[in-house]
């Protein structure tokens, strides 16, 4: 069955300068071929900017715009779309003057505010024809201004003449913006969204092959589970130590394998397919803490469950290696990758700039990490403190533990409400010292246990017709 698709050809756009390329549309003539070319190519929307024909450099003037508008008008039937964003040096009011003017059947429009950081771009080129190339690409202190008066402004200017938008999404909070203005009835379905991935101050794109990274993620993971009980023994400290760096590494694998079912499916398929990974990694996390790992320790050691999970994981790396390749890329593409990367890259420099210059975010970081640290600790180590701590069958965790359930549930339901009347940081600190709490009263079970067994979750043991001796935890 085949599937249409609408092919969309930015011509000459407003980010690259006339020194990166002798190709770049730069006069009147050549914006008009290009766009013609592409619409003979199977193009069916031309995006267009106009540009200095003497100097490359973007121009939002109307005038600009005539002498290539009415050419591609008489020589071809693709769709029109004339930018609104100009260029991020620009005002709102400048920037919509073509698209007010000519009234095209599309115009793009910018959806939020951003960092517009085109000074990447030095690293790769050095040589400029003009000297506002450099200038422009150098400028560190750009703010593309997009607020929501601005949107406003471009929707009811343009409100009367039957234009439809194109709108550009930089990062994920454009997408909200979005649906505000959908809410408010500024715009109306269908939306035609375009995700711009790959800018600095917006979403970057991926920088290593989708495959490649999942597997390092796994295979470094496998590895982990086998060296630490082999070579450093498997205390409590060394769990903990195993914990922290398999919960870093993950920060790679989770994203890396959620961007690797576009590689296994349609793009109609994506959500469904993600939902299906989530869900079955969370019953799969579920049943190896409450069923598997207890059954392993109670039955063998906790150097065994480490092993199993290294197993696991080493197959799990050699079937990313199953899955199809990316398009290959060509060698420029491949520099600017690495390129890319490499200012991608986080470095002690890098996170000590940040954590000195938003020491506020930094330390909600820092507190939800503990959190999540904590949280994985305390998880991951309750079937051994079953065993070692309360001299119990380990395979009654899931029964011990079971009013997790009814506080996780709890969590989700009141989480946003707290979020809302206290914020972000209260609700991250209470976090942090409940679960720290809780960690204090299980390392101090044999002097709270008489204070507190009559409202221990042990008791919940006795529905399931188990019974414990309660003198091994006094």
């Amino acid at each position: 069955m085949s599937r249409k698709v609408i092919i969309t050809c930015a011509v000459t756009g407003a980010i690259h300068t006339p020194s990166m390329s002798k190709a770049l549309p730069v006069t009147a003539q050549e914006i008009a071929d290009a766009a013609i070319g592409a619409a003979e190519a199977g193009a069916a929307i031309v995006h267009l900017h106009a540009r200095n024909p003497e100097t490359g450099q973007p121009d939002q003037t109307p005038e600009a715009f005539a002498p290539f508008l009415k050419v591609i008008k008489q020589r071809s039937n693709c769709v029109v779309n004339l930018t609104t964003g100009g260029a991020p040096t620009m005002r709102v009011e400048e920037r919509v003057r073509p698209a007010a003017v000519y009234k095209p059947e599309v115009a793009s429009l910018n959806m939020g505010s951003m960092n517009f950081g085109l000074f990447g771009m030095l690293n790769r080129f050095k040589d400029f024809k003009h000297e506002w190339e450099r200038q422009y690409l150098g400028n560190k202190d750009i703010i593309f201004r997009n607020t929501y008066q601005d949107i406003e402004y471009v929707l009811r200017t343009l409100a009367d003449a039957g234009t439809r938008f194109e709108f550009e999404c930089y990062d994920t909070a454009h997408l909200y913006n979005l649906n505000y203005f959908l809410e408010q009835g500024l715009v109306k379905p269908p939306l035609f969204v375009q995700t711009v991935f790959g800018l600095q101050g917006g979403t970057l794109a991926d920088v290593m092959p989708k495959r490649w990274a999942l597997f390092l993620g796994l295979a470094l993971q496998s590895v982990l589970c086998f060296f630490v009980p082999l070579k450093l023994g498997a205390g409590v400290w060394q769990l903990i130590m195993l914990l922290f760096l398999m919960s870093a590494i993950s920060q790679v694998t989770t994203p890396a394998m959620k961007s690797a079912v576009r590689l296994v499916t349609t793009a109609a398929q994506v959500a469904a397919v993600s939902a299906l990974v989530a869900l079955l990694g969370s019953l799969g996390a579920a049943i190896g803490s409450s069923f598997l790992a207890p059954m392993i320790i109670r039955y063998s050691t906790i150097q065994m469950v480490m092993y199993s999970a290294g197993g696991v994981l080493g197959i799990a790396a050699i079937g990313a290696l199953q899955l199809p390749s990316e398009p290959k890329r060509t060698k420029k593409e491949q520099k600017e990758e690495s390129q890319l990367f490499r200012e991608a890259m986080v470095t002690p420099r890098r996170i000590a700039s940040w954590v000195t210059a938003y020491p506020t975010a930094a330390s909600m970081v820092l507190v939800g990490a503990l959190v999540v640290a904590l949280f994985a600790a305390i998880n991951s180590l309750l079937p051994v403190y079953v065993r070692e701590v309360l001299h119990t069958d380990p395979t009654l965790s899931v029964y011990i533990f079971a009013p997790a359930g009814v506080g996780f549930i709890i969590g989700t339901i009141l989480s946003p409400q707290l979020i809302r009347i206290v914020g972000e940081r209260w609700v991250a600190a209470m976090s942090f010292f409940f679960i720290a709490g809780g960690a204090i009263l299980l390392g101090s079970i044999h002097v709270v246990a008489q204070y507190i067994a009559n409202y221990s979750p042990l008791r919940v043991v006795e529905v399931a017709g188990k019974s414990l001796d309660r003198k091994s935890v006094v």
